[in-house]
């Protein structure tokens, strides 16, 4: 009887990680700030994401930013609507700590390596904070993020000013998804810094 054929599996490589900073002309926005009864209380039918440690009164602040892209080059023109909730509710993970991502070992303790004779932390991978998508067959990109209300307060004071104010996104490529890993609201050019 011949011998079966061993198949070798293939390799697969990890995909690229390409990091890149985007400078948005910011060319408008807008602002709604609400509070009231929480509408998980209201229209528990719509509740799918439920979290009981939610405030039973919310405030939430949406800040939408619209800009047009000046770099990279290949996304010059392009148009970008971002938009940014404050709402520190529990179910939106704003109080995750350092330790919340800490890796852990089979028995569950947290895991170092050493470094310089050091012991530093190892972390999960973070790939970011939300995701950049591209709207189909359109020069266009959209994003929804959520961060705490006094981010969406300061990125208000720096909207009220009188000169050209930019918007600068942090952001990782990975395969074919498109993490932004930081965003800023600033009056200067991030292509200058």
């Amino acid at each position: 009887m011949p011998g079966k054929k061993v198949r070798k599996k293939k390799s697969r490589k990890k995909p690229e990680v390409i990091h890149e900073t985007l400078s948005i002309i910011i060319n408008a926005y807008e602002i709604c700030s609400n509070a009231g009864v929480n509408h998980d209380v209201v229209s528990p039918e719509y509740a799918f994401n439920l979290d009981l440690d939610d405030p039973l009164y919310e405030a939430k602040t949406q800040l939408t930013i619209e800009g047009t892209g000046q770099y990279p080059r290949d996304r010059e023109g392009h148009k970008f609507e971002v938009t940014i909730y404050g709402d520190d509710a529990p179910s939106r993970l704003m109080d995750l700590q350092l330790k919340d991502v800490q890796e852990r070992d089979k028995y569950g303790s947290p895991k170092y390596r050493s470094y310089r004779k050091q012991e530093l932390p190892v972390f999960k991978d973070i790939n970011g904070m939300a995701l950049l998508s591209k709207v189909r067959g359109e020069n266009a990109w959209t994003a929804w993020i959520n961060v705490a209300p006094r981010a969406v307060t300061d990125m208000l004071l720096v909207l009220r000013e009188e000169r050209t104010r930019y918007l600068s996104i942090h952001e990782v490529k990975e395969a074919r998804n498109r993490w932004i890993r930081s965003i800023r609201v600033q009056t200067t050019d991030p292509m200058d810094e």
